[in-house]
């Protein structure tokens, strides 16, 4: 086998096992991958695969294809955290063989290969990747539309048409992952490359017949049978989801110079290495080289056309820019292959990374350890559980460890190697996998229902009530295996309350109806937070026998009639499956 096909097969190996390796190996954090978990379960369960559903409620705020793509998994695969991960786990993957196969194709092995690495190991879009969200969903499919736009434009004429119904395709499908946005925003780019390249044969193409045909095809049918099966739909998911969502700050309102930090930090150390490129002369030059080369403009539009739509947006989030993050990494794999060519000009930054990383290796070590001494001690035992300190400093300190040992490898082959640098670019690749790999060692602490969702499925009777007060908790509907009672805090849920035929039995007002729950012959399972059961304890009557305590949420229920006994015989079953609780 060719050298080559070799370490192609490495890498490969190495890139699913870096985004599959750690993704069944903690609970569902809440909200976002609770509410993207049990929408699916719901879906699956009902067999309505048209209405999304969350705790029995229609949710409109996103169109349906993660909850398809993880409704199959499931049913192929069986419920399970790790299943769920699998969609996002497999966007990555691809999103990363896609910028590898357009920059081998379009410039050379190297640069397809380095814009791979980079794109892989960049933290941001490493935690999208393991993180049941949308957003690495939509970035793949953004990517594959854009990329296959540039295809059309530059593929002979026998294959432009095929990959102009490619791009309309994956557009549809971003369209049906995201809304309007996987539309408008790539449509924008592709309408001014083709504007500025005055190709106006290829933006034609896309105006024929089949791919408008293809495009409605997959996308139409959907929103006319939700529509016609929810009458709200329209003007929730149109106007409030879209256009309120962008222009009227509905949703998660930051400043201006929001991005800035998130661009930064989210490709670290990546960004470092280009700042040294950027002062050096080498880099200069190399760059300098290459930025009148087409992709290399398409790509530098690429990533401003989403990085300045997003940036004037009233809502934001860090994860909604991860489609610049692709052809970013491209650019910055064609730039370091360049510098390569030119000579060692890698080997500064190289080492100065290498030798940065040694020290926030050590740090990170030292405070990982000190918080190992901490946990076992108790000492911070008033403010955080121990378990999550455990799980944080584990994280750390293999974190650090990894930086450290890698750093030192970075910077020694910097120094020595005579290859300019590739040896040494190839070590912090290397590095950063492995770093990442560790992060998921403290992923384990968050916002999570699962130990008291298991609690209820293992304890509660078919009869049993299933109360959430004042704390909207997306997973434990998905762990506990039922719909549950939301009283005063009803989330994302608050405008699907109006149209829900059932609402006076499964959105609650006020405490009158749980007192008089609780004081009947039903079993009750209430799910609240440290804080407001506290009050609850006062006025309810028997007083609650707490079952599992989970991140400052607490699961409690009525004692057993038959006595005391009873009572710590069912609290003991609870936390013997739930493991180790939080001691606050």
């Amino acid at each position: 086998m060719k050298r080559m096909n070799v370490l192609t097969l490495c890498g490969a190996l190495g890139l699913i096992a870096l985004y599959t390796l750690g993704i069944a190996g903690y609970p569902l954090q809440d909200p976002d991958e609770g509410r993207y978990a049990a929408i699916p379960l719901e879906m699956l369960l009902s067999g309505d695969w048209v209405t999304p559903r969350l705790n029995g409620a229609s949710y409109f705020e996103k169109p349906p294809l993660l909850y398809w793509l993880v409704a199959s998994c499931f049913s192929i695969l069986g419920v399970s955290e790790g299943v769920a991960r699998l969609v996002p786990a497999c966007a990555a993957i691809l999103t990363v063989a896609i910028v590898w196969l357009l920059g081998r194709r379009e410039v050379s092995a190297r640069a397809g290969a380095l814009g791979a690495a980079i794109l892989a190991t960049s933290p941001l879009f490493f935690v999208i990747g393991q993180t049941l969200v949308i957003d690495g969903l939509l970035t793949l499919l953004w990517t594959a539309t854009l990329a296959a736009t540039w295809l059309a434009a530059t593929a002979p004429d026998e294959k432009r048409r095929a990959w102009v119904l490619v791009a309309t395709a994956a557009c549809a499908l971003g369209v049906l992952a995201k809304g309007l946005v996987a539309l408008a925003v790539p449509g924008l780019t592709a309408l001014l490359w083709l504007a500025l390249e005055r190709d106006w044969r290829t933006a034609r193409l896309f105006l024929r017949p089949s791919p408008i045909a293809v495009f409605l095809v997959l996308t139409v049918p959907w929103f006319v049978r939700v529509a016609q099966a929810n009458p709200d739909f329209l003007e929730f998911f149109f106007i409030r989801e879209h256009f309120g969502r962008y222009m009227a700050g509905v949703g998660h309102r930051e400043g201006p110079w929001y991005y800035l930090p998130v661009l930064a930090a989210g490709p670290l150390p990546w960004t470092a290495l280009a700042a040294g490129l950027a002062l050096s002369p080498a880099g200069r030059a190399a760059f300098r080289s290459v930025r009148g080369e087409p992709l290399v403009r398409f790509l530098g539009l690429w990533s401003l056309t989403v990085i300045g739509f997003f940036g004037l947006a009233s809502s934001k989030l860090a994860p909604y820019v991860l489609p610049a993050f692709p052809p970013a990494a491209l650019l910055a794999g064609i730039w370091l292959d360049r510098v390569l060519r030119f000579g060692d000009g890698l080997r500064g930054p190289l080492g100065s990374i290498g030798g940065g990383m040694v020290v926030l290796g050590l740090l990170a070590s030292g405070t990982g350890g000190l918080g190992l001494l901490f946990a076992e001690w108790n000492v911070l035992g008033a403010l955080f559980d121990a378990a999550d300190v455990w799980a944080v400093s584990r994280a750390t300190l293999a974190c650090g460890s990894a930086a450290t040992v890698g750093g030192w490898l970075v910077r020694r082959l910097a120094r020595t190697a005579t290859d300019g640098g590739a040896a040494a670019l190839r070590g912090l690749v290397v590095t950063m996998g492995l770093v990442l790999l560790a992060v998921t060692v403290g992923r384990s602490v968050g916002k999570t229902s699962r130990a008291m969702g298991l609690a209820i499925r293992a304890q509660a009777s078919p009869d049993a009530a299933v109360v959430a007060y004042e704390r909207f908790m997306q997973s434990l509907g998905f762990y506990a295996g039922r719909r549950v009672v939301l009283i005063d805090n009803f989330g994302e849920l608050r405008p699907s309350e109006a149209w829900t035929p059932d609402r006076d039995d499964w959105f609650w007002h006020g405490r009158e109806r749980l007192l008089a729950l609780w004081a009947s012959p039903t079993p009750v399972f209430l799910a609240t937070g440290n804080d407001e059961l506290a009050g609850l304890t006062e006025i309810l009557d028997p007083p609650p026998v707490v079952l599992v305590r989970e991140h400052r949420r607490v699961l409690v229920t009525k004692p057993a009639p038959p006595g005391p006994a009873a009572a710590t015989t069912r609290r003991d079953e609870a936390q013997r499956l739930a493991g180790p609780q939080d001691s606050r």
